[in-house]
């Protein structure tokens, strides 16, 4: 690989990568969704699908995101970088850049991103995963449920992030549907994830972590991704290591990788492969120490370091709007808030506001801290 000294990380939020990227010395474009006011800091240049406004409603993710939007706004950027680095919520099937893609070949993340075919290859490999059917609609789906027994997970076939997946408690609770879905069984246990360097031949796990999803004290209660605790203490650290080195080999993954678990009383059950940086980034750079970019530009020439080990605690959560919300404080006044919103401007009901990040010595301290800057964040919003 030769040397590099710019790339353009794309995105539906960049703003981890880039400003790791950044203390690297190297210069960084970026094109996202959000146009957070610390991101523009970060990177040399930006381009992003919101724009943020005074008295504005912001341009809500859940019904303005086009993957297609972030390859057009990446285009101007093709000539001035030596590379790109990506993120989530691209469409992996159609993404054809003319520089280098620092990670998993595009061709590989769309194939793992489909759910059915990844569960099938993980049953190949003997790793334990929920009992799981593709349905055509929501008639074949409620006769499937007899047999797997209530609750039930619906899930599409394509996805991240929790996006579109419902929990179904009874036959009154499904909505109509008519396109292939999928029907899974519903796995009790504690949300987890590993996170892997890999050089497509060798692997290392860096952190276990404790996964957030769907909480109600952060504006949501589906299976919303809300961010994590950084690192996750479990007995199943040998089993879990096991089997995401086992995954990763088998796929010649490369670079920075995260594997989903759920934590039962019996042992991990595996969920979905993330070939890309994870959602967990800066808290595993906090707790680690490592620069991730680094480290991960570093596992695509083959290089992984020799042993990876935990400081502290570190958690971050992301408070999505309980009501169409007007931000009436600057919250570059709170340390510890990151992608910031512009003061003035709207968010939509159930999109994300800003995220909080604290790193601590325990547990319990940091998770204390990080609530007390949510509701900080909630005492600055006012109903619009």
């Amino acid at each position: 690989m030769q040397k590099i000294e710019s790339v353009l990380v794309i995105g539906v939020n960049t703003r981890p990568i880039v400003c790791s990227a950044k203390k690297l010395g190297l210069k960084v474009f970026a094109a996202d969704f959000f146009d957070c006011l610390d991101l523009r800091e970060c990177a040399d240049s930006l381009s992003s699908i919101a724009h943020q406004a005074e008295n504005k409603l912001t341009e809500p993710i859940s019904k303005k995101f086009d993957p297609k939007k972030l390859l057009m706004l990446s285009e101007k950027f093709y000539g001035k970088v030596d590379g790109a680095l990506l993120t989530s919520g691209l469409d992996f099937s159609k993404i054809k850049l003319p520089i280098p893609i620092f990670g998993n070949e595009p061709s590989k993340v769309h194939k793992l991103s489909n759910k059915s075919w990844l569960l099938k290859k993980l049953k190949q490999l003997s790793v334990p995963t929920p009992t799981t059917e593709i349905v055509s609609g929501s008639q074949e789906a409620k006769e499937v449920a007899k047999n797997f027994g209530y609750p039930v997970v619906i899930k599409p076939i394509f996805g991240a992030g929790g996006k579109g997946v419902r929990l179904v408690k009874s036959p009154a609770d499904f909505q109509k549907f008519n396109e292939n879905m999928l029907i899974q069984e519903f796995i009790d246990g504690i949300p987890a994830s590993a996170s892997l360097l890999s050089t497509g031949k060798d692997s290392i796990i860096i952190t276990i972590n404790e996964q957030l999803l769907g909480l109600s004290e952060l504006g949501r209660t589906d299976f919303q991704y809300c961010g994590n605790v950084v690192p996750l203490i479990t007995r199943f650290e040998n089993e879990i290591k096991t089997i995401s080195k086992k995954i990763t080999k088998s796929l010649k993954l490369v670079g920075s990788n995260g594997i989903d678990f759920v934590l039962t009383r019996e042992g991990p059950i595996v969920m979905e492969v993330n070939p890309r940086f994870q959602g967990s980034f800066e808290c595993i750079e906090a707790v680690t120490g490592m620069n991730l970019v680094k480290a991960h530009l570093e596992a695509l020439r083959g290089i992984l370091p020799e042993k990876v080990g935990c400081r502290g605690y570190a958690v971050r959560m992301t408070a999505f709007a309980k009501f169409r919300s007007k931000v009436v404080r600057d919250f570059r006044a709170y340390k510890g808030i990151r992608d910031i919103p512009l003061k003035g401007s709207i968010i939509d009901q159930r999109e994300p506001v800003a995220t909080v990040f604290v790193k601590g010595s325990t547990r319990i301290n940091v998770l204390k801290r990080a609530k007390k800057l949510v509701r900080r964040i909630y005492q600055a919003l006012s109903y619009v």
